[in-house]
């Protein structure tokens, strides 16, 4: 009961506010939208309380329930998790020799063929949380260790002693485990 006149005292207090609007463009595929979904979640010093207003462009739908939809399609993101655009992962430059070309086919294969759980776990483990970001990078390092990420700089380092693609999807989701722990520790 304290918690709804709380929630019910905060909006009245914020509804002469400008609304928080967010323009989602129909008319862009899955990656831009997503990307759009996530410039708005992350835009700095939001005050949540104030009204919402979404507008879906290239669509003729409009009022609430537009602005439920963008709200369930984020949870739905959220939830389920978004698309990995691979051709935004910076690569080992193919003139790196053999055992980078080799990682980068294990690795595409793994993000090709794991479930969504799968995915949200690996991004989470890249980047520290369970959204997918520009710049992401993979490093392909000489050591004996399992892969590791470097969160901040959004760095993937898988060793390149892998020689069967069951070897690397092994360890790389053990890896995976830690997310939920700890950043990156076995």
């Amino acid at each position: 009961m304290a918690a709804d006149h709380f929630r019910q005292a905060l909006l009245l207090s914020k509804e002469d506010e400008r609304n928080l609007k967010v323009k989602l463009d129909m008319a862009e595929d899955e990656v831009d939208r997503e990307g759009q979904i996530i410039t708005f979640y992350k835009t700095p010093n939001i005050d949540w309380a104030r009204p919402f207003q979404a507008k879906l462009q290239g669509d003729v739908a409009m009022g609430d329930g537009v602005a439920r939809h963008f709200l369930s399609l984020v949870i739905h993101k959220l939830k389920h998790g978004f698309t990995i655009d691979v051709d935004f992962i910076q690569w080992p430059q193919e003139d790196d020799g053999e055992e980078p070309k080799k990682i980068k086919e294990f690795l595409l294969r793994f993000i090709s063929t794991v479930s969504q759980d799968k995915l949200k776990q690996l991004v989470k483990f890249w980047v520290g949380w369970e959204i997918p970001m520009t710049n992401m990078k993979v490093e392909v390092v000489d050591n004996n260790n399992y892969p590791r990420a470097s969160t901040c700089f959004r760095t993937l380092r898988v060793p390149s002693h892998y020689q069967t693609y069951d070897d690397f999807s092994e360890s790389l989701e053990m890896c995976l485990g830690t997310s939920e722990f700890g950043f990156g520790l076995i």
